[in-house]
């Protein structure tokens, strides 16, 4: 099948000097080792396996990091070799050259928007998956201490922060974050609003200053929504649920008298 014709779905499409494109990348295509990527991931490693709270958060939050990363490896590859495709072709002057036009810009929109739209959808995700897993420690907890939720006269606060405050202070949990990993949270979060009301990998200015209090960018000095800036986010989040988990279980024992 033709290269274009698979692409743009034309009945009759004659490009004679370019060749079955498709057929000749097969042979490159990108090899993948799952047993090489199936590990447990760096972040957050369970302790105890008597709450499908944590071990379920363990478990995703290593899905969406095997995610991540392959997906970092398709897109280069998908990226490279629709470069070459241009590059190849870009002297091509036949009666289908608009289709090559056609497809270059293809090209130029998927390496403005490839990567944007998969750091940010990975941030979205990370972020909902703590927040989810904050919400079931407060149900767990909240259920076994009677102390409702609902009732908590925190209502201005962003969820995360009314969660963590809730087990503290009304459930007196011993959970120790820093001020640093506050501020972590908070920029973090303004971060992941602001692409949901804008769609936009850059970050303005006033959270450029907030940023660059909690990680120092290796190539510049701006900080954008990328490899760096998630990983940071998988660090801090696999971190507060590393201290959520002792946190809950010493909750536990100390309620239940278990040693």
């Amino acid at each position: 099948m033709n290269f274009f014709n698979s692409i743009f779905k034309r009945k009759k499409l004659e490009l004679e000097t370019i060749k079955d494109i498709q057929e000749d990348k097969e042979s490159d295509s990108l090899s993948i080792d799952p047993f090489s990527y199936c590990i447990f991931n760096p972040y957050f490693k369970c302790n105890e396996d008597f709450s499908k709270l944590f071990s379920e958060f363990e478990m995703r939050l290593g899905s969406l990091q095997r995610y991540f990363e392959l997906n970092n490896l398709h897109i280069k590859e998908y990226l490279s070799s629709s470069k070459e495709i241009l590059r190849d072709h870009k002297n091509e002057r036949s009666k289908e050259s608009n289709i090559l036009d056609q497809y270059g810009k293809c090209h130029y929109a998927d390496v403005d928007y490839f990567y944007e739209m998969h750091y940010l959808s990975v941030l979205l995700i990370l972020f909902t998956m703590f927040e989810n897993l904050l919400s079931n420690i407060v149900k767990d907890i909240s259920y076994i201490s009677k102390h409702d939720f609902n009732d908590f006269n925190q209502k201005d606060l962003p969820y995360i922060n009314k969660y963590i405050l809730f087990l503290k202070n009304k459930c007196k949990l011993n959970i120790l974050i820093s001020q640093k990993e506050w501020q972590s949270l908070n920029t973090i979060r303004k971060v992941r609003n602001n692409y949901l009301h804008n769609l936009n990998i850059d970050i303005p200015d006033e959270l450029q200053t907030e940023l660059l209090k909690i990680m120092t960018p290796k190539n510049n000095n701006k900080v954008t929504v990328n490899e760096e800036f998630l990983e940071m986010c998988f660090n801090l989040f696999g971190k507060i649920a590393s201290q959520l988990e002792a946190s809950y279980w010493d909750y536990k024992r100390n309620l239940f008298n278990i040693k």
